[in-house]
């Protein structure tokens, strides 16, 4: 796939000329935090900074001051995606554009902080190594927060997913609620996807123990790929997250239908920005920025204006999966939802 730079914008629902003082006491106390854990790693807990005051162009000094210099020398930084996943992230039609919930929030970041934001559209299976390596700043792509991935990046959580299948409308390969129609099916996915996990390790055995086949997996580059297999006849079906599932519905080039049949199966999970494990300054910084998209309604109305559900948006933390398990603090939401209770990616 070839690398695309791309920028898109949201203007939130509140005016930028206004301010709220006793904020900056909380940005300050924040910095106070950044600096006392600069010299080691570890996690900080979620901030309760709050709408704070900027300039007439949305930027906030306090804000601006926890990046690294080297960001607010350069004047930008840069976030690494795979733009095949709406409404996460993707390629308008017809345009060089990059469009979703997440780019509307890295772009609310870069006001908050006074700073441009490039990006850079690669392969899903390259974004954590990338991070890792430092060769990304960070990452966003509806990523999940999984505890053996903590152990490779941290992760700035900041909502949950769902994980439906998705097959043709005429449905003749009777994907239904119960999680056993999948078995023995062909089934597209995208290299990276975690999901592979999941069906190898809790959807196989589960139809192997039900005397039913094993599923068949064909694994793609890119989630593009995965989907032009069940539009081709391919693939039966795959398994998409439970926002791209419902945009699908809509917006998919052959009619499609998204079933949530594995929620008993594949294990839920937060979705994240992803940050280098030894970056520390930088990690402090995007969770008081995210911290305070979500306090002041911009993160709110972001996902509102892309259709995310309610039930999937969350205030912002570090490595939750680990320190709040979702199968422990979310089943309430998750049976709410009518699509499941997981990210994919």
């Amino acid at each position: 796939m070839q690398s695309t730079q791309a920028r898109s914008s949201f203007e939130g629902s509140r005016g930028r000329n206004w301010r709220t003082p006793w904020l900056l006491t909380v940005i300050s106390s924040i910095l106070v935090l950044s600096a006392a854990c600069s010299s080691s790693s570890s996690t900080p807990s979620n901030s309760q900074a709050s709408s704070p005051s900027r300039s007439a162009a949305g930027m906030v000094p306090a804000l601006r001051a926890m990046l690294p210099s080297s960001i607010r020398q350069a004047g930008a930084m840069t976030v690494a995606t795979d733009a095949t996943y709406p409404p996460c992230e993707y390629i308008q039609n017809n345009t060089t554009t990059m469009v979703g919930f997440e780019p509307d929030l890295w772009n609310g970041l870069g006001r908050l902080y006074g700073i441009k934001v490039n990006t850079i559209n690669t392969n899903l299976d390259g974004l954590i190594p990338g991070v890792k390596s430092g060769r990304y700043q960070l990452a966003m792509e509806c990523l999940s927060d999984l505890v053996p991935r903590e152990s490779e990046a941290t992760f700035i959580d900041f909502g949950l997913d769902g994980t439906s299948s998705v097959t043709l409308a005429s449905n003749q390969f009777h994907v239904t609620s119960n999680p056993l129609s999948v078995c023995g099916l062909t089934m597209a996915l995208q290299a990276g996807n975690n999901l592979i996990g999941s069906v190898q390790s809790a959807v196989d055995p589960y139809c192997q123990k039900h005397g039913r086949p094993a599923v068949h997996l064909l694994v793609y580059p890119t989630n593009s790929a995965s989907l032009l297999a069940v539009y081709s006849g391919r693939a039966d079906m795959t398994l998409q997250d439970t926002d791209a599932a419902s945009y699908l519905e809509l917006q998919a080039p052959k009619p499609v239908v998204a079933i949530a049949n594995l929620n008993g199966l594949v294990p839920p999970s937060y979705i994240a920005i992803v940050v280098n494990r030894g970056d520390s300054q930088f990690l402090h910084a995007l969770l008081a920025g995210m911290t305070a998209l979500y306090k002041d309604g911009q993160y709110q109305a972001i996902m509102a204006k892309w259709k995310v559900p309610k039930t999937d948006w969350i205030a912002p933390g570090v490595n939750l999966q680990k320190t709040k398990p979702i199968t422990a603090t979310l089943s309430a939401a998750s049976t709410a939802r009518p699509h499941g209770a997981t990210r994919a990616d």
